[in-house]
C-alpha cells in the first residue's frame, strides 16, 4: 500500500493524485504478484511517487528558503532491523534508492547533506539540479509563502491552498513474510536550510518488524519525532497483542499522546475563524491507495472532517486475504485536533502479519 501524504489536496489535483497513488501501488504489485520481495516492492512503488510531479518527493520537491531542495527518506527491512536513510539530499532523482544503498552498500544507517551526495555519486547514481526536481508551481508556491513568519503553520493550514507538500511512502508484505517500510520527502515550502523533520529518522517517519508490522507516517515531522510515532505503535501493539486492544486502538492511544504531550501544529485561528463562518465540516483529503489480489489495483479514497468543538478521527481498515498463507491487516489512520490544541493532521500506514482484522 502506498500513500501521497497527508495535506489538503486541491480539487484540481485530486484525480492526478490518486491516479498516481494507483500506479505506484499497482507497480509495487507486479513485483510481489511475481514473487519479488517487499524491498524491491517498495523502492519501486515509492519511485513511482518520486517521478510524479503531483507529489513533493522526488521530482516535485519543494524549495527552502534559500530556494534549494532538501530531500529526506528512509527504508527498513523488518526481517532483519535492517535500515538505511538520507536527509538534506540535493542531488538524486530518487532518495529511497539511496537510503536502500546506505543499507545495503554501508555500515552507517543515515548519511546526510554534502556527504549524501558524495555517497550518490560514488554508488553511479543519476546527478540532477534544482530544475530537474521543481515544478512551476512549487516555485510559485514558494513565492506565496516566503513572507510568512512561521512556514509549519502555514503550509499545514487548512485555509491555505497547496498544490502538494509532505511526505510520500509505502508499506509491503511479500509470500515470505517480510514487512519493509518506506518513506520520501521533498520538504517543506520556504523551511529553513537544512532542517529535518520525520520522514528519515528510523521509528519516526518509518519502523518496520515482520514479527509486528510496518508503518510509514506523514504529518507535522516536529511532533512526530518527539514522540517517537512509528516505533511507538508497534510497541504498543506488541505488549497489547491478545488482549482487546486493535491495532486501531493502539494507533488512536498514541495518537492521543501525541495530542497530550506535544500538541498539534498550525491552523489554529484559521480553523477556528472557518468553523464560525460555517456549521458543517471542513474536510481534509488525502490520496491513498491499497493494492489488492485483482489485475488491477483499486482505488480508496478517504478523507478527514473536523468541526470546531470536535476530534473527529477517520478510519479506513480493509482486511486483506492475499494468495500467501496469512491475512495482512491495512490499517489508514488520519487525524485532525481543532481546534484545541491547534490544527494536527497526521497519516499512518500500518501493515500486519498477525492480526485479522479492524
Amino acid at each position: 500500500m502506498v500513500h501521497g501524504g497527508a495535506y489538503n489536496i486541491p480539487d484540481e489535483i485530486k484525480d492526478e493524485a490518486e491516479l498516481g497513488c494507483r500506479k505506484a501501488a499497482y507497480k509495487g504489485y507486479v513485483i510481489l504478484n511475481a514473487g519479488g520481495s517487499a524491498m524491491d516492492a517498495v523502492e519501486h512503488a515509492v519511485n513511482e511517487l518520486e517521478n510524479n510531479p503531483v507529489f513533493d518527493a522526488g521530482f516535485g520537491s519543494v524549495l527552502t528558503r534559500d530556494e534549494q531542495v532538501e530531500m529526506d527518506a528512509i527504508i527498513m527491512n523488518g526481517d532483519d532491523l535492517s535500515c538505511g536513510s538520507v536527509a538534506c539530499v540535493t542531488s538524486v532523482k530518487h532518495p529511497i534508492s539511496l537510503a536502500r544503498k546506505v543499507m545495503e552498500e554501508t555500515q552507517h544507517t543515515l548519511i546526510v547533506g554534502k556527504g549524501a551526495d558524495a555517497f550518490s555519486k560514488e554508488m553511479g547514481m543519476p546527478q540532477v539540479t534544482v530544475d530537474d526536481l521543481v515544478t512551476d508551481i512549487a516555485r510559485a508556491e514558494f513565492e506565496k509563502f516566503k513572507g510568512y513568519g512561521s512556514v509549519v503553520d502555514n503550509v499545514f493550514n487548512t485555509n491555505v491552498v497547496q498544490h502538494g507538500h509532505d511526505t510520500v511512502g509505502c508499506v509491503a508484505i511479500d509470500e515470505a513474510g517480510n514487512i519493509v517500510a518506506g518513506t520520501s520527502t521533498g520538504g517543506i515550502t520556504n523551511k529553513l536550510p537544512g532542517r529535518v523533520g520525520d520522514s528519515p529518522i528510523i521509528g519516526s517517519g518509518c519502523y518496520s518488524d515482520k514479527s509486528i508490522g510496518g508503518i510509514s507516517t506523514t504529518g507535522h515531522g516536529e511532533s512526530i519525532v518527539k514522540v517517537v510515532l512509528a516505533k511507538s505503535i508497534l510497541d504498543y501493539m506488541k505488549i497489547t497483542e491478545g488482549t482487546q486492544f486493535s491495532p486501531a486502538d493502539c494507533i488512536r492511544d498514541n495518537l492521543d499522546t501525541m495530542e497530550e504531550k506535544v500538541g498539534g501544529c498550525g491552523g489554529e485561528r484559521a480553523a477556528s475563524e472557518a468553523s464560525r463562518k460555517r456549521s458543517e465540516p471542513q474536510t481534509k483529503r488525502a490520496a491513498n491507495e491499497a493494492s489488492r489480489k485483482q489485475s488491477e489495483p483499486q482505488t480508496k479514497r478517504a478523507a478527514n472532517e473536523a468541526s470546531y468543538s470536535q476530534l473527529l478521527f477517520g478510519l479506513l481498515a480493509r482486511s486483506l486475504k492475499h494468495h500467501y498463507k496469512f491475512s495482512t491487516q491495512l490499517v489508514f489512520v488520519f487525524v485532525r485536533h481543532s481546534p484545541f490544541p491547534p490544527l494536527h493532521f497526521t497519516k499512518v500506514l500500518f501493515a500486519s502479519p498477525k492480526m485479522e482484522s479492524v
